[in-house]
């Protein structure tokens, strides 16, 4: 989905479509936190180290998300197989009854 920028945070153009929106605070601060886990104090980050773990992070939440979408459309298809062999015991009861 494509994010509508208008607050001039492109560079001056407004009203361009950004496919990669700016990050959070929060996704800012998790960045920062694996960061300093991978360097030592001094160490200078440049920003496209930044962004390469920023890509990352949403990567993994998108698998997370696509992987959890799977997980209940296949809930939803053990459900629909259970309901047509209940509706063909069903079915087959009642032409055998007849």
């Amino acid at each position: 989905m494509k994010k509508r920028v208008t607050d001039g945070s492109t560079g001056g153009q407004e009203g361009i479509d950004h496919p990669f929106p700016a990050p959070t605070g929060e996704e800012l601060e998790g960045i920062m936190g694996v960061l300093r886990q991978l360097g030592s104090s001094s160490t200078q980050w440049s920003p496209h180290d930044k962004l390469e773990v920023l890509i990352a992070a949403r990567r993994l939440s998108a698998d997370a998300a696509a992987a959890n979408r799977v997980v209940r459309v296949t809930w939803a298809l053990v459900v629909a197989t259970i309901g047509l062999v209940v509706a063909t015991i069903a079915l087959v009861v009642v032409t055998i009854a007849n």
